[in-house]
C-alpha cells in the first residue's frame, strides 16, 4: 500500500515537472509585485551556475563521459541540484538523454522530438501547454551506459526524498519570498529558455549561434554536439567541446569544468 502511494506522488510530481513552465506562471506573476528585482535576478544568475554543475554531472559525466567530478562534494551537489531544481533521478536525466542522442529524430523513440512535433504553436510550447508525447514503450538505457557508484544508486532510490525534505525544510523555515525567488522563479524563466532552445534547434532546424553561449553555456553548439559526440554520425571525441575561440572565454561551462571536474 505505502509503495503504490509513494509512486503514486512520484507520477505527479513528474506531471507537476513537465508542465512546470505553466503552474509556476501563476506564482511568477505574484513574485513580480512581492520580490525585489534583485532577488529575482539573483535566482536567474544562481541557476545559471548552478545549472553548469548538475549538467555537466549528468551529462559530460555520466552520459557522454568525457569528465568526472574532481571531488564526491561535487557529485553530491551536481545530484542534489538535480533532484531539488530538475525534479528526477540520475537515471531519468541521463536515459532521456541517451534517447535524445541515440535515436535522433524518431519521434517514437526521442521524446523530445515527439513533443515538439505535436504542436505547432511556439507559445504555448514555450509555457509547456501544448500535449505531451506518449512515455509508453520508451526503450530502456543499457546499463553499461553509466557508471554506476554508490551515490548515483542511492539518488535513484532517494531523489524524491531528497526534493521533498528540501521544499519541506525551505517552506518552513524561510520567508516565502526566497522559495519564489530561488526555486520558482529560475524554474521557470529556465523552463521557457530551454524550451526555445529546442524550438530552435529540433523545430526551426536553426544553425548554432556563437551568442547563445552566454545563455546556455557549452550547448550553444547543440548542433556540433550531435554530430561529433559518442553518439554522432561521423565521429567521436574525446573531451568536451567548449566553444570556439574567443567565444570558449564567454562559456561559464569552461571555468565550472576546469576547476571542478577532471578528465574521465
Amino acid at each position: 500500500m505505502l509503495h503504490k502511494i509513494i509512486n503514486k506522488i512520484i507520477q505527479w510530481v513528474h506531471e507537476i515537472r513537465a508542465r512546470k513552465v505553466a503552474f509556476a506562471t501563476p506564482f511568477v506573476i505574484y513574485a513580480f509585485f512581492v520580490v525585489d528585482w534583485i532577488w529575482l535576478l539573483s535566482g536567474f544568475m544562481f541557476y545559471w551556475v548552478a545549472k553548469s554543475i548538475f549538467i555537466a554531472t549528468y551529462h559530460e559525466y555520466q552520459v557522454h563521459k568525457w569528465i568526472r567530478p574532481k571531488y564526491k562534494f561535487i557529485e553530491l551537489l551536481g545530484w542534489l541540484l538535480t533532484a531539488i531544481w530538475e525534479q528526477q533521478s540520475p537515471y531519468n536525466k541521463c536515459r532521456f538523454h541517451f534517447l535524445h542522442h541515440t535515436f535522433g529524430n524518431d519521434p517514437k523513440k526521442d521524446p523530445t522530438q515527439a513533443k515538439i512535433d505535436l504542436t505547432e504553436n511556439a507559445l504555448l510550447y514555450h509555457f509547456d501547454l501544448t500535449p505531451h508525447a506518449s512515455l509508453e514503450n520508451l526503450p530502456q538505457m543499457p546499463d553499461d551506459e553509466v557508471d554506476p557508484n554508490p551515490m548515483f544508486d542511492w539518488f535513484n532510490k532517494h531523489w524524491y526524498k531528497v526534493f521533498f525534505a528540501t521544499i519541506s525544510i525551505w517552506l518552513i523555515t524561510l520567508p516565502f519570498w526566497t522559495f519564489l525567488a530561488f526555486f520558482i522563479f529560475p524554474v521557470w524563466i529556465w523552463g521557457i529558455i530551454y524550451r526555445y532552445t529546442d524550438w530552435w534547434w529540433h523545430k526551426l532546424n536553426n544553425s548554432d549561434p556563437n551568442w547563445m553561449v552566454f545563455l546556455i553555456g557549452t550547448h550553444a553548439w547543440h548542433n556540433y554536439h550531435h554530430k561529433y559526440s559518442n553518439y554522432g554520425t561521423d565521429k567521436k571525441v574525446k573531451e568536451v567541446y567548449l566553444g570556439p575561440k574567443p567565444w570558449k572565454y564567454f562559456n561559464i561551462d569552461f571555468y565550472i569544468q576546469k576547476l571542478l571536474y577532471k578528465p574521465y
